[in-house]
């Protein structure tokens, strides 16, 4: 081979090594110059039929493509070589057994259905948009609720979208339609350059329709009765688990509703006994691991801090402008709080106008600071109208407590009401 037609080649290899499984470089007397790393995948019977090939037809006959069961070949010719490039294409069982492992495999590693579907499906299927979506039954809405744009997981991935009423997909699988054919007002997705879908529903364990795959192209994609089989099996595969998943929500959804402050959106008192318990229960596990290095330690979780801070003058507050004022009072309160936090404290309302700021493993706070952070807030107060609101607290250390829970609010609870008697602050 010429110097020139070498550099070529060596070029050309390189790239076919990068789109390709398999390259092989054939001479005409059937000899293999050359092979790429991953050439081992491919059978050696074909091997054989390809190096046949060579020495029977030589140059006589240039077919651009062979097939060879799932292995698709095309064929170039360079100088007296040939040039076999070969991409194994899986079939369709191969494809569907992996995307159902996959599924499996993303649901045990602690994904969502949701999540694991979309992330299987995008696996398998080489087209521009795809997302999971649910249907709401009261306003006839498609929910997007999690999808792929490209290579790019985003949730949502479209706003809702209302069907028209030919829009039947809980009959079956929708091939291959316009969007202006599904949707009441496919704008949104036209903007994107999406021109074609193809939709499967999905169904739970009694048969209701919960919502659907939908995914789409920008041109005239030709493999879309395959995606189509793809989208039908991913839609049986997480039909049933939609049902546990939106179960699993909305239980932990409730879970945090019931440690939550309706009017400023903290933590409630029983959030703030939980955490403040299980620092505790850290402390004594410091403790009795090295009782010794952790009294000494400024950042043991003993020498964390309980800071409890209330108002002066709220019920005077409430009783003059009225509760709606009061409750603003608290939500402004609970957002300074957070504003004047340091990135490690938590922050919880008790109810009232009582507030808890817990400072883990703080060492100490300095009073200069306590004092500071009181008056920015107070005049974060006065700038938004509650010109009579003061701040009272009380700090305390966990080591001064005995240990529990209680004894660390009683603590801090007197010493905030001694800082009020100290202030003189006279509101009714």
């Amino acid at each position: 081979m010429a110097e020139q037609d070498k550099t070529i080649a060596d070029s050309l290899y390189t790239i076919f090594d990068q789109v390709s499984d398999a390259v092989f470089v054939i001479d005409m007397q059937g000899e293999c110059i050359y092979r790429n790393n991953q050439s081992n995948l491919f059978p050696s019977r074909h091997l054989d039929r390809l190096i046949k090939l060579c020495k029977s037809k030589a140059n006589h006959d240039k077919s651009p493509e062979i097939g060879l069961d799932n292995w698709q070949i095309s064929v170039s010719y360079l100088s007296d070589h040939i040039i076999f490039v070969c991409k194994y294409k899986a079939s369709q069982q191969d494809q569907i057994r992996a995307m159902r492992q996959d599924f499996m495999t993303y649901l045990g590693d602690n994904e969502s259905a949701q999540q694991a579907a979309i992330k299987a499906l995008r696996s398998h299927v080489d087209w521009r948009w795809m997302a999971i979506c649910s249907l709401d039954h009261k306003t006839k809405q498609v929910i997007f609720d999690i999808g792929f744009e490209g290579d790019v997981l985003k949730q949502p991935l479209f706003q809702p979208a209302k069907p028209v009423k030919t829009f039947c997909p809980c009959t079956g699988l929708v091939h291959f339609q316009a969007l202006s054919d599904i949707f009441a007002d496919p704008a949104p997705f036209m903007e994107t350059g999406m021109g074609y879908v193809v939709g499967m529903s999905m169904k739970n364990h009694q048969g209701d329709c919960v919502g659907y795959a939908i995914i789409g192209h920008e041109g005239d994609p030709q493999d879309a009765k395959e995606v189509g089989t793809l989208l039908e099996v991913m839609a049986d595969l997480y039909g049933p688990y939609f049902e546990a998943s939106t179960a699993r929500e909305e239980a932990e959804k409730a879970q945090k509703e019931s440690l939550t402050d309706v009017v400023t959106g903290l933590g409630n008192r029983r959030a703030c006994e939980i955490f403040i318990k299980e620092c505790l229960d850290e402390d004594y596990r410091e403790r009795t691991k090295d009782e010794i290095s952790t009294m000494f330690d400024p950042h043991a979780m003993r020498n964390s801090v309980v800071m409890l801070a209330d108002f002066d003058g709220f019920k005077r507050l409430n009783d003059t402008m009225g509760h709606a004022e009061g409750d603003r009072a608290l939500a402004l309160f609970g957002h300074c709080l957070r504003q004047h936090r340091s990135p490690e404290a938590q922050i919880f309302r008790l109810g009232g106008d009582e507030f808890v700021q817990v400072f883990p493993r703080a060492g100490s706070l300095e009073s200069d600071d306590l004092r500071h952070w009181v008056s920015s807030i107070e005049e974060s107060l006065t700038k938004a109208g509650f010109n009579d609101l003061g701040i009272s607290i009380g700090v305390v250390h966990f080591f001064e407590g005995d240990g529990t829970y209680s004894s660390l609010m009683a603590l801090a609870d007197a010493r905030m009401y001694h800082d009020k008697k100290m202030r003189s602050l006279h509101f009714a």
